[in-house]
């Protein structure tokens, strides 16, 4: 019986073995199925940072566009501004003129009248 129990014992150890094996296999599996969790996790992370990045330099490249039709627009009114200011000085001066021009007549007038 000595081989039997020979027998006996090594079907235990090919038992143990395997059952060991299995479970070994059913932990990397475990762990290899949470790793790919994981990695599909931080794919959708860096997918969701590329949307952010995209959508922020669109916003700036928005902005940009924007900016500088702004500042197109202000050199526009600085120089209707300019040329405005330059009627009205114009328009003052004639004024001016017209009134002295007026004032020298009503004065003739009267010395006139007086005379």
């Amino acid at each position: 019986m000595i081989y039997g129990d020979s027998l006996n014992e090594i079907n235990n150890k090919i038992c143990f073995y395997s059952s060991n094996k299995k479970y070994e296999l059913l932990e990397n599996k475990i762990i290899i199925d949470a790793k790919e969790k994981e990695l599909k996790t931080s794919k959708k992370n860096q997918l969701f940072l590329v949307l952010i990045l995209f959508s922020v330099s669109c916003s700036l490249a928005v902005l940009w566009f924007f900016m500088k039709k702004q500042k197109k627009q202000n050199i526009q009114l600085e120089k209707l501004y300019q040329e405005n200011q330059f009627l009205i000085s114009e328009t003052n001066h004639r004024v001016n003129n017209n009134l002295q021009l007026i004032s020298l007549l009503i004065t003739d007038t009267l010395r006139k009248k007086q005379n």
